[in-house]
């Protein structure tokens, strides 16, 4: 199920919608926001990938970390 902000902008992007400058910073915003997301996610991914027994508890705390991050990150896109 598509959401209404990813319709609207499949629209504006397909040409099937006017598109203002207000649109525009929307669409840049929300694509730097994913980059910073995939990178929180490469940097917890290399974590997991280091893990040993007694590190265990930092990977859970970067993990949870992350997880704050990303729906930090989403929030400011929905103000």
């Amino acid at each position: 199920m598509i959401k209404k902000q990813e319709q609207e902008q499949l629209g504006i992007m397909n040409g099937t919608k006017p598109c203002d400058a207000q649109d525009i910073v929307n669409q840049i915003q929300q694509s730097s926001i994913n980059t910073v997301n995939q990178i929180y996610s490469l940097i917890l991914t290399g974590a997991i990938m280091l893990i040993s027994p007694p590190k265990f508890l930092l990977v859970v705390i970067l993990l949870f970390l992350t997880v704050i991050k990303i729906f930090e990150n989403r929030q400011k896109v929905s103000v």
